[in-house]
């Protein structure tokens, strides 16, 4: 496995560098073969032209001779030898130029210059092709053609190359000095250029070092390069979501304070003024009465704080169907008794199946929670009414009350958090937050209809089970 370095300036700049060696190693090749054949193509063609002369001539003089004849004859040898020394005395490719005429055992025929006593005859090829071949010979190297005939003799020249080679040898020592160089120029601009693509980078993160929980409003600065000033939007985008959920966070954990505080005051105002008392069977009766229902609040707040905590954490509802007109019964069957003990007349009117996909424990809270504030605000001997109604894509389920009502101003702000009408009666302020958030989580919708003097309206719309989906409302969990 191979272990890449974790600094993404460093990647970028191996990156380069490689993908450059690679280009690099390529070109060099290129050029090299180019410089190979700018050097050798005119000597080998120089080559090629005096062998086909001396060729030609050898050829002309075979054919004069006796046919099947295995050696030349004197005067065919000598005008043959004296071909071979005019092209031999030839000086357009130096000094150093030799050119053998052999026969098929080896045996010269004509020579001219200084002949490398190590040249071999090379092997007869059927097709009379041109071998090219290096010898070299103490500090020399020949470059060197022979040409084969189908008599079997052959024509041989060749002439030293040490210059070429040399040429050849100072081309490529440049080409890899330029190479280096050229890797060394690209890595540094590599790096100077994901140096300055990363900067920005590094100075995002020094910004966002920089943020505490109380500089959560301060944002990234926008930057030039698109897909950084795309990080910087993303980041501006998600500080603003946590600068809202720490907001909510302080202020909710301030209000819970703030309404916690007032119940474990009035319990231990209540605890002391029992102990104040003269000592008797009803003082501390009804100081242990008054523990007891301040005890009752607290709990009641801190399991609504649990329930709505819980509901707002959860990604996802464990749901089944639920028949709501089962639960309406069951709760006004649990209320009775305490509508009896006011004085006040609970009815219920619901239709047959009404039928959602939900928690059967939460949404009886909702229903639980909509007749609390029903009968905490409706002065005793008022009625309160329940209806629950299956339309042909919703569940609508309301509660009425003849209390004294609720300013137009007031509506909103019951549906937050530790919001609660000035009335006497309101308790902690959760528990339409709670209803809100429980209906939301199914798919539903609350909402609250009140006049001063003219009772209270809470209206849940829930999506029916069963109902297309272009008739329900747009939240997941409303098929079944």
């Amino acid at each position: 496995m191979v272990l890449l370095p974790r600094s993404l300036r460093l990647r970028l700049t191996l990156t380069f560098v490689a993908l450059g060696s690679v280009l690099v190693v390529v070109a060099a090749l290129g050029v090299g073969s180019l410089l190979r054949l700018a050097v050798w193509r005119p000597l080998d063609v120089a080559l090629e032209e005096e062998a086909a002369s001396v060729i030609l001539v050898l050829h002309r003089t075979e054919d004069d001779a006796a046919a099947g004849a295995q050696h030349l004859p004197d005067d065919k040898r000598g005008e043959l030898a004296a071909t071979v020394a005019q092209i031999g005395a030839e000086r357009d490719l130096g000094p150093t130029k030799f050119v053998v005429v052999r026969e098929a055992d080896g045996r010269r025929i004509a020579a001219h210059g200084a002949v490398p006593s190590s040249l071999r005859a090379a092997a007869i090829d059927a097709s009379n092709a041109a071998q090219w071949s290096f010898l070299r010979v103490a500090e020399h190297t020949y470059r060197i053609v022979e040409h084969p005939t189908p008599s079997g003799r052959s024509v041989a020249i060749g002439v030293r190359a040490d210059r070429q080679l040399r040429v050849l040898e100072r081309a490529d020592f440049a080409l890899v000095l330029g190479a280096l160089l050229f890797l060394l120029v690209l890595g540094a601009l590599a790096w100077r250029i994901t140096s300055r693509g990363t900067a920005e980078i590094d100075a995002i993160a020094d910004e966002l070092e920089s943020l505490e929980a109380d500089s959560l409003d301060r944002r990234v600065s926008r930057r030039d390069a698109i897909e950084v000033d795309r990080l910087a939007v993303a980041l501006n985008r998600m500080l603003g979501r946590l600068e809202q959920a720490v907001s909510h966070l302080r202020r909710f954990t301030a209000d819970a304070a703030h309404e916690l505080r007032t119940p474990l005051a009035a319990l231990r105002a209540r605890l002391d003024a029992a102990l104040a008392r003269e000592p008797s069977v009803d003082a501390f009766r009804d100081g242990l009465l008054d523990a007891i229902e301040q005890t009752d609040r607290l709990s009641r707040l801190a399991e609504d704080l649990l329930t709505l905590s819980a509901v707002e954490s959860a990604e996802s509802l464990s749901t089944t169907e639920v028949d709501l007109s089962v639960i309406a019964n069951e709760v006004a069957e649990f209320l009775e008794p305490v509508a009896e003990e006011q004085g006040r007349e609970l009815t219920l009117a619901t239709d047959r199946r009404c039928i959602v996909r939900g928690s059967e424990k939460l949404l009886k809270r909702v229903l639980l929670n909509l007749l609390d504030n029903a009968f905490r605000h409706t002065p005793a001997g008022k009625s309160i009414a329940v209806e629950v109604r299956r339309g042909a894509a919703l569940v609508r389920v309301a509660v009425r009350d003849q209390g004294q009502g609720i300013a137009e101003c007031d509506v909103a702000r019951l549906f937050q958090r530790f919001g609660h009408s000035p009335s006497e009666h309101a308790g902690a302020g959760l528990g339409l937050a709670l209803c809100q958030e429980i209906v939301r989580r199914h798919g539903g919708r609350i909402d609250l209809r009140s006049a001063l003097g003219a009772g209270t309206e809470v209206i849940v719309e829930l999506p029916a089970c069963g109902a297309s989906a272009d008739e329900v409302l747009p939240t997941p969990g409303s098929e079944c």
